[in-house]
């Protein structure tokens, strides 16, 4: 059985994530994707190349496959072909499964297989997907897995999720009190953790009896003959509890207390639904079993004689409106979600599950993606941008939305939120799923919005605030000016060590000569000139051929990628020293996904990027990255420095740090900075500000205590340097121990193999009377 089984994804995506040698499911994916499955808001939290798309896209693809689907819940007679070739209909039926309706319960009703909880402080109740209503015997078991407020019964569709204060349902409660009709009374005695309730119907005899650990106290109910002939449904309705439900279909948990007299477990009756109440999420017109036995028997009566599948298959059908909207704060991350979705749903093929990419950076992406969503788009991705537009032009539907998911959802709300409050009140409310899923997720920005659109959500915090993994080396090295002087070089044109370097020009007005360091201004622009030479030395000194370099703006990114190919000697490729390439927002997203590509096939050795890059790139093994300037916030430190010592493999952070404050482009001018010269500060209206990277660095350093370089731009102790993008030596110490075991073994599964295969060929020689 795989690992993934277990948690209830379905075999054809466990097909797809073994194809892509998903063997084990990670910590986030092994507690999200049961809680996603069950329904109820979902918060998760994990560093970086945890698993996290996986932990939200395979629920997410499963609930919108069963949806659009309704496999489970069509029962279509098959048909054949007689001799005279005339079609016949058999019996055969689809299995049924009673589960728990994601669908018809209340919100803070959470859902886990056969457990339901509830945390809220009002009621909430829900609903099975099938029920009985043949003449016949039915029982059911519920237990109390923690304390709280219980009820459990039985419910007709039309009867309110809040079972007994209507005309239509019959609950006993763990006071000791049956109610129906909103009428409470005594009836046998309270129950409580662990009790194990029976609820028994009787539609021969009309009655409806509950008992407690198999102890009976007599008939509950005498039903009115109108509600005979009704589908009935075992209900819950919990407060503040949980409880778990055996309906007699396992094969594992065998019912403790079921009752003489005939009495049957509810799987072994005749299910099936409320045919006036079945409703669907999608508009594709969910077709029930007695429907379907209709259609055909109308069909033959006219003597058409024709498949009647064949003639659904010729009838045009309603494009799918979207399920579930994704929402990413970068396009490269957009991508790699939508490609990951594309490889999760690579088995899901009746019907296909269609995903669409929203990012609109040109004419051409935006009509390709207006005519997905008018195919069918079950599963949309995008970026904030492109997916505002969409809704607010009418492109995308959202009116069946089922999941809402925020991916690295701490960028998302600082940089978006007054888009993301609009998409989530145009969403339907009933039935929605809230996701968050990101690295860090504690921000009071976070909190608050979570407060605001979540409903009683489970947190699944696996490393708490602010983690990092511990396999990053974290170390630093201060751009002092005063220490060394090599800067100079960048401005002295007679030197054979002159390299020129174009700076951001803020102090093109403001600084006149660098013969002293005397005001803020002047050393500021020396450790701009510095910056770069310090990169090349810690690159030679650590003998870095990969490497993710971080900058602040784009005019760093495009600066520094000059001065490289300046000392690196041109473009070219791994033959010259500094191959690089840019990746920031101002770059058309085609050159952007080159770039990329470029770098992750190891075509160029260095990626200089702002911090848009800084989320959704994975890339195996990657073992260095370099912090050319600080981010503002230790959030951003985490996303950027969690490149690396990813998958148990070691890395390495290195910082280069200004001494001083340095003078920075901060634009909110109109056109964001394009053609911009107003370098006075921000206060005075201007687009500069001063930025305290020693501020910033204390912050960091509290937390991560980096090691500081040597005079050599070294590490005192370089061996960790040989490890760096291998496996650590835990990991490897357990690869050894798996295959040790696995030789263990070897022998014996090659017995039991030559074992079944002689069973087998005995059984074939066995006379033909004993078989």
């Amino acid at each position: 059985m795989s690992a993934f089984e277990d948690l209830g994804v379905m075999p054809e995506i466990i097909c797809a994530v073994e194809e892509l040698e998903w063997v084990l499911p990670t910590p986030i994916q092994q507690e999200a994707i049961p809680l996603i499955l069950g329904g109820g808001d979902v918060l998760a939290a994990a560093e970086t190349g945890s698993g996290k798309t996986g932990a939200f896209a395979l629920p997410i693809l499963q609930i919108t496959y069963e949806t659009i689907n309704k496999k489970a819940e069509i029962s279509v007679p098959a048909t054949t072909t007689d001799n005279n070739g005339e079609q016949e209909q058999e019996s055969t039926t689809t299995t049924k499964k009673i589960e728990w309706s994601t669908e018809d319960r209340d919100k803070d009703l959470a859902i886990n297989g056969l457990l339901c909880q509830s945390r809220a402080k009002d009621w909430a109740g829900g609903r099975v997907t099938y029920g009985v209503s043949k003449a016949g015997k039915y029982y059911y078991e519920a237990t109390v897995k923690d304390e709280g407020l219980c009820r459990v019964g039985w419910s007709l569709k039309k009867g309110t999720r809040s079972i007994g204060t209507d005309k239509f349902s019959w609950g006993y409660g763990g006071t000791g009190k049956k109610s129906h009709e909103n009428k409470f009374e005594n009836f046998g005695v309270g129950y409580g953790l662990n009790d194990v309730i029976g609820c028994l119907l009787d539609t021969e005899a009309g009655t409806i009896t509950f008992t407690k650990n198999g102890e009976d106290f007599g008939q509950a109910y005498q039903l009115d003959a109108t509600k005979l002939g009704q589908v009935f449904y075992p209900a819950v309705l919990l407060k503040n509890a949980e409880m778990g439900f055996n309906f007699g279909q396992s094969s594992t948990e065998l019912l403790k207390h079921l009752p003489k007299g005939g009495y049957i477990p509810m799987c072994q009756g005749e299910l099936e639904q409320d045919q006036t109440t079945v409703t669907s999420t999608t508009t594709t017109t969910t077709t029930t079993s007695a429907q379907v036995s209709n259609n055909n028997n109308n069909n033959n009566k006219k003597g058409g004689g024709k498949n009647q599948q064949q003639q659904q298959s010729q009838q045009p059908q309603e494009p799918r409106k979207p399920l579930s909207l994704i929402i990413e704060p970068v396009k490269e991350l957009a991508d790699q979600t939508y490609s990951a979705i594309l490889n999760f749903s690579k088995y899901l093929t009746s019907p296909k599950i269609e995903p669409v990419l929203c990012l609109g950076s040109d004419a051409s992406a935006s009509k390709r993606n207006i005519k997905d969503l008018n195919r069918n788009g079950d599963i949309v991705v995008g970026t904030p941008g492109v997916l505002d537009k969409y809704i607010r032009e009418g492109v995308i539907d959202v009116s069946q939305i089922k999941f809402f998911v925020l991916d690295e959802a701490d960028q998302l709300i600082r940089d978006n939120l007054s888009i993301l409050n609009y998409i989530y009140n145009r969403l339907p409310k009933q039935g929605l799923q809230v996701l968050f899923f990101s690295a860090t997720l504690h921000s009071n920005d976070v909190v608050r919005f979570a407060e605001q659109i979540t409903r009683q959500p489970t947190w699944v915090d696996l490393k708490g605030k602010d983690y990092i993994p511990e396999l990053i080396q974290h170390t630093y090295v201060t751009a002092d000016p005063e220490k060394f002087e090599f800067w100079k070089d960048a401005l002295d044109t007679t030197s054979e060590k002159h390299v020129p370097f174009t700076t951001d020009a803020m102090h093109a007005m403001d600084v006149k000569s660098l013969d002293r360091l005397k005001t803020p201004e002047q050393k500021s622009l020396a450790i701009k000139y510095l910056k770069p030479q310090l990169l090349v030395r810690v690159i030679r000194a650590f003998k870095m051929d990969q490497a993710l370099i971080f900058a602040r703006t784009r005019v760093d990114c495009d600066n520094l990628q000059k001065y490289l190919q300046a000392v690196g000697g041109g473009l070219g490729g791994l033959e010259s020293e500094f191959s690089s390439v840019v990746l920031h927002g101002e770059k058309q997203a085609q050159v952007r996904k080159q770039n990329l590509e470029k770098f992750k096939n190891g075509d160029v050795k260095y990626l200089i990027c702002t911090d848009v890059a800084s989320r959704g790139i994975d890339i195996q093994g990657l073992p260095f990255v370099i912090n050319y300037t600080l981010p503002d916030t230790f959030e951003d430190y985490i996303h950027r420095v969690g490149r690396v010592g990813r998958a148990d493999r070691l890395g390495v952070a290195v910082s280069i740090v200004g001494k001083f404050e340095e003078k920075v482009w901060y634009h909110g001018c109109r056109d964001r900075g394009k053609g911009c010269h107003n370098t006075k500060l921000v206060e005075q209206k201007g687009c500069a500000i001063w930025y305290n990277e020693p501020d910033l660095f204390q912050a960091i350093s509290e937390k991560v205590s980096p090691v500081q370089l040597n005079d050599q731009f070294q590490l005192d102790d370089m061996e960790i340097i040989r490890n760096v993008g291998k496996f650590s030596n835990e990991s490897s110490n357990k690869i050894n121990e798996y295959q040790a075991h696995t030789e263990e073994l070897k022998n014996k599964v090659i017995e039991l193999a030559n074992l079944e295969e002689t069973i087998q060929r005995d059984y074939l020689n066995l006379p033909l009377k004993f078989k």
